[in-house]
């Protein structure tokens, strides 16, 4: 999770799997800054992150897409899918009463370092 690391661990984190491994893939989930600074659009919404931030659950580390996140850290951006798609995805169709504002801004990703980011031909996600 992310989200509720610093951007100093995630980093350090990515740093110590290069330097151990060659090739790795790493799947994640994530929130946009807007969540993190409050700023949904939904006021109700925004109200409730004080909740969630008082008891402990603060998100501090901000990723508004994969790829941002894969250009940051020098890794290859594979895979990007908001929480929304993934419902459609789920359901086989478009899902229009289910559109939630958050669910745009939390996201999962998989991004990928190869020795010296040479592409895989073989990718399976």
């Amino acid at each position: 999770n992310s989200m509720y690391q610093t951007e100093e661990k995630v980093s350090k984190l990515i740093n110590n799997l290069k330097a151990v491994f060659t090739d790795f893939r790493l799947a994640f989930d994530y929130v946009h800054s807007k969540v993190i600074h409050k700023q949904t659009g939904e006021e109700a919404f925004d109200k409730g992150l004080d909740i969630w931030f008082q008891v402990g659950a603060e998100m501090t580390y901000p990723i508004d897409t994969a790829k941002e996140f894969a250009r940051n850290y020098d890794l290859i951006f594979r895979e990007e899918m908001t929480c929304n798609q993934m419902m459609e995805y789920i359901a086989r169709k478009e899902l229009p009463d289910y559109d939630i504002p958050f669910y745009n801004l939390y996201g999962f990703g998989v991004v990928e370092h190869k020795a010296e980011n040479q592409v895989s031909e073989n990718l399976v996600i």
